[in-house]
């Protein structure tokens, strides 16, 4: 299992030093499969982008698919159309590559996508702006509260709208 380190190729080393991959774990899977899913589980606080090989996969995803953290997988391995069917069983499964040039810019690509929806919920860069208290979290909050009244106000003013609400709400 390599995080941010060790033996991964130079151009997949340089994207892990960019300051746009803070908050991203990229882990290359290991064989050791029990070892790589506690792995896995134990991170919390970051997304995680995980490597495998297509034999491995068929056996990884189904273990740790329905975890949160994990944001998105890559296949590579040379049997692409042995593995085409995971493709459509596994959401986060981007692709299946034969060639390491291609799986590095897809990851490249799917570094940014990622930045660019967590920057939605943040109106300040945190790496220029310091501030007391944590402003990004308290966006998304702000965010996630106007959502939630927009939903309140949007809801039929009912008595078993109302019941529902209560419910959900205990």
């Amino acid at each position: 299992i390599l995080k941010k380190a060790g033996a991964i190729p130079a151009p997949l080393n340089e994207l892990l030093q960019s300051p746009n991959f803070e908050g991203i774990t990229l882990i290359w899977y290991d064989p050791h499969q029990l070892e790589c899913i506690d792995f896995i589980k134990s991170i919390k606080d970051e997304k995680i982008f995980l490597i495998t090989s297509g034999k491995a996969a068929s056996t990884l995803l189904p273990e740790i698919i329905e975890l949160k953290q994990v944001d998105s997988v890559f296949i590579f391995c040379w049997k692409i159309e042995k593995y085409q069917d995971l493709l459509q069983k596994y959401e986060s499964l981007v692709g299946i590559y034969t060639d390491r040039s291609i799986l590095i810019n897809a990851i490249k690509e799917n570094v940014d996508l990622l930045q660019k929806q967590l920057n939605a919920f943040s109106f300040y860069n945190e790496h220029e702006e310091k501030a007391i208290r944590d402003l990004s979290q308290e966006s998304a909050e702000f965010i996630w509260f106007q959502l939630f009244k927009d939903v309140i106000l949007r809801m039929p003013t009912n008595s078993n709208a109302k019941e529902q609400l209560i419910q959900f709400c205990r």
